[in-house]
C-alpha cells in the first residue's frame, strides 16, 4: 500500500500517456459526439470517486453540468445529449454493469473505463470507447488511471480547458514533495490517536477531497469518518459543536483550505476555529500546499492517503484488506 501511494505521480504519468494515445487512436469515436449538454459519470466506491475528483478539478471551468451517479438507477434526463462515462476498475461492479446495460438499451455511445471483467467484454462487443487500465490495483489506489481518461476526453471535446500542462506540472510537483507529505502524515498520526475524523473543506468544489479522505479512512484505516463543506456546515453541523461534552474527546477536526477560498468562507474558518478552541476539540488546519488548484488537490489526496496508511499501521490493521466488502459481495452473489 505504501508503494502504491508513494508512486502515485508515476501512475499519473503512465495514465496520461495511455489515455493520450487512446484518444488520438479513437478520434473517430469522439468526433461524432456533439450537442452535449450534460456529463454523466457512473461508478461506485474507489472507481466512482474518479468522477468526484474530476468535478473538483474542473468545477470553475465546466460548461455543462457534471453528475456522478452511484446507484442502480439513472435519472430520467439521461438521453442522447448526455456524455456518459462508465467506470468500474474491476469490471464486475454490479450497479455499474446494470447502468451500462440500461444505457445500451437506448443505443447510446458510452465511454468505458475498466481493467477487466464483464464490463470489458461488453464494451469490446458493443464498440464503445474503452480505456483499458493496468490490472491488479485496489480500485481506490488506481485513482490516476480512472481520473486522467475523463479529464483528457473532456479537454479533447473542449468541455473543459486543456489540462495537459497542469497534469505534467502536477506529476513533477508530487515527485518533489511526496517525502514531505509522508512525513507530515506521520506527524499527524502522533496527535490524532484513535479519534473519529471530521473533515471540513472551505468550498463546495473541494467537497470531493473531503469525501476521498473519508473513504480512505473507511477502507484503509477501518474507522468511521464524517465530512462537510463551508458554508453549508455553518448552517447545520456547527450548531452541534458546543454540545459535544459526552464525546468531544473522541473527535478530531481537519479543516482543508482551498488556495482560492472565497473571502467570506475565510471568516467562517476563523469563527469555527474559535469554537473548537473554546470547547477544546482537537483540530488541525491544513493550509494550501500550492496556489495552483491542480497541484493542491492532488497534494491533499496524497496526504490523506498517507495518513490513512500510517494510521492503519498504528491500529495494527492491514490497509489493503476490505474483508467486510468482500463478504457483502459474496452474499449478494447468492441472489
Amino acid at each position: 500500500m505504501f508503494d502504491l501511494i508513494y508512486h502515485f505521480p508515476e501512475q499519473l504519468e503512465e495514465a496520461f500517456s495511455l489515455s493520450f494515445q487512446l484518444i488520438k487512436k479513437r478520434k473517430d469515436f469522439l468526433d461524432k459526439i456533439n450537442n452535449i449538454n450534460k456529463i454523466i459519470i457512473t461508478g461506485m466506491g474507489g472507481s466512482g470517486i474518479a468522477g468526484d475528483i474530476v468535478f473538483s478539478l474542473s468545477y470553475p471551468f465546466l460548461k455543462h453540468p457534471l453528475i456522478v451517479i452511484k446507484d442502480y438507477q439513472l435519472p430520467s434526463f439521461s438521453n442522447k445529449n448526455s456524455l456518459y462515462f462508465i467506470i468500474s476498475y474491476s469490471g464486475e461492479t454490479e450497479e455499474t454493469i446494470f447502468n451500462y446495460k440500461e444505457l445500451k438499451k437506448k443505443n447510446l455511445p458510452l465511454i468505458v473505463i475498466t481493467s477487466n471483467g464483464s464490463l470489458k467484454e461488453l464494451s469490446k462487443k458493443n464498440g464503445d470507447l474503452l480505456f483499458l487500465l493496468p490490472e491488479n490495483y485496489p480500485p481506490r489506489q488506481a485513482l490516476a488511471y480512472l481520473t486522467i481518461p475523463i479529464l483528457l476526453t473532456l479537454s479533447y471535446l473542449k468541455i473543459i480547458p486543456d489540462f495537459k500542462k497542469d497534469i505534467e506540472k502536477t506529476i513533477l510537483y508530487l515527485k518533489k514533495i511526496r517525502k514531505k507529505l509522508n512525513e507530515k502524515a506521520k506527524g499527524i498520526i502522533k496527535i490524532i490517536e484513535n479519534k473519529i475524523p471530521y473533515i471540513i473543506v472551505d468550498s463546495y468544489s473541494y467537497l470531493p477531497i473531503a469525501y476521498r479522505w473519508k473513504n480512505q479512512f473507511n477502507e484503509n484505516t477501518k474507522i468511521l469518518a464524517f465530512y462537510n463543506y463551508l458554508p453549508e456546515q455553518n448552517h447545520n453541523e456547527i450548531n452541534a459543536l458546543p454540545f459535544l461534552e459526552a464525546f468531544k474527546n473522541n473527535l478530531f477536526v481537519f479543516i482543508l483550505k482551498n488556495p482560492n477560498s472565497y473571502k467570506r468562507n475565510l471568516l467562517r474558518i476563523i469563527f469555527l476555529l474559535k469554537i473548537l478552541k473554546e470547547k477544546k476539540i482537537a483540530n488541525l488546519l491544513i493550509k494550501p500546499f500550492n496556489k495552483n488548484n491542480f497541484l493542491n488537490i492532488f497534494s491533499l489526496i496524497m496526504l490523506g492517503d498517507f495518513i490513512s496508511y500510517h494510521w492503519a499501521l498504528k491500529r495494527e490493521i492491514d490497509p489493503l484488506k476490505i474483508e467486510v466488502i468482500d463478504k457483502l459481495k459474496n452474499f449478494l452473489n447468492k441472489f
